[in-house]
């Protein structure tokens, strides 16, 4: 299918709006887009980000890392209420760009349309922070978050791992982490359009090798930007589609986009979870291009999609996996 019309635009505005494409920039050219993400995520919020939900609470916080620093945290809750569910969010970016600003408003509609209190992390970026950094970040602040159940009042036992795009495959490898080491217990992963396989040769990046938001060099530029060697690549904890068990993980919902490179490998992931006894859900958004819950107003797929989450989070067991059809995961 091509893409829908909104598609078409989103892919006009942002292209506008950059001037050029992200792998076609310099660190120094990175680094002034990051401020320029800070500086106008307000307007962004009403042009393009949606309207700005509001919650019962939002304050930021400090995640304590293993090396002594301190990242920044902002948790959303929707209502004032005890024994909420807590999903620990990690924003996409390539690892390189995003920041919690400009992830604020698809956080305060996921708080509010699946009633779960969510933490947003504010990683380290490459290319100054290398993996495992932003790696090690993402597991750290999850082990924080675990041991915030009573002063929080969450619900810990209930803890989920999410994110989109790059901050999807933190979520996932982040999950598998805690299972080999007997980390925090991870109720349930969301991975939005998720990174999952570094060497970029499926036949979705063929596809959308041009598509608009994010194209097939643009995401092999950010592959590079994260690795400290290109054998990173090679490094589960990296391209987790590589691992070789994907067993006794938590019940995972997978969202891919039709008109996206990271399609196919999102899909297989997915697949790969199931035949491991994983139970997954996947869900493809059509006409859909990466990133399209960022942009509700220019994403026909975001209420959907939504639902899909809210259903998925209220299930309390998984006594039944979902079966393959067409390569699709029917929720």
């Amino acid at each position: 299918m091509s893409l829908d019309r909104r598609s078409q635009l989103l892919g006009g505005i942002i292209k506008f709006a950059l001037g050029k494409r992200i792998n076609q920039m310099s660190l120094v050219e990175l680094q002034r887009l990051r401020g320029r993400q800070q500086q106008f995520h307000k307007l962004r919020y009403k042009l393009l980000l949606g309207r700005r939900v509001n919650l019962a609470s939002v304050k930021d916080c400090s995640i304590p890392t293993r090396d002594g620093t301190f990242i920044q945290g902002r948790l959303y809750e929707p209502k004032v209420a005890s024994n909420l569910p807590l999903m620990v969010f990690f924003h996409g970016g390539g690892w390189t760009i995003g920041n919690i600003d400009g992830h604020d408003a698809l956080c305060r509609r996921l708080a509010k349309a699946s009633n779960t209190a969510i933490l947003s992390v504010g990683y380290r970026l490459a290319p100054e922070y290398k993996f495992p950094t932003a790696l090690h970040d993402a597991y750290d602040a999850v082990a924080w978050a675990a041991k915030q159940g009573q002063s929080w009042q969450v619900n810990t036992s209930r803890l989920i791992v999410a994110g989109d795009s790059a901050g999807g495959n933190l979520a996932t490898v982040v999950a598998m982490i805690a299972r080999d080491t007997g980390g925090p217990k991870i109720h349930q992963q969301v991975l939005l359009y998720p990174v999952t396989n570094g060497r970029c040769e499926s036949e979705s990046h063929q596809k959308y090798q041009t598509a608009p938001v994010l194209n097939h060099a643009e995401m092999r530029f950010f592959i590079e930007q994260y690795c400290s060697s290109p054998r990173d690549i090679e490094n589960p904890l990296l391209s987790p589609l590589l691992a070789p068990d994907l067993s006794n993980l938590p019940p995972a919902l997978v969202i891919t986009a039709e008109n996206d490179p990271l399609r196919d490998e999102g899909e297989e992931y997915a697949a790969r979870l199931q035949a491991s006894g994983t139970p997954a859900q996947l869900y493809r958004a059509t006409g859909a291009v990466h990133s399209f819950l960022q942009f509700p107003y220019l994403s026909a797929e975001h209420r959907a999609v939504s639902d899909k989450i809210k259903h998925f989070v209220a299930q309390p067991t998984f006594d039944e996996l979902t079966t393959v059809h067409n390569g699709v995961l029917p929720i």
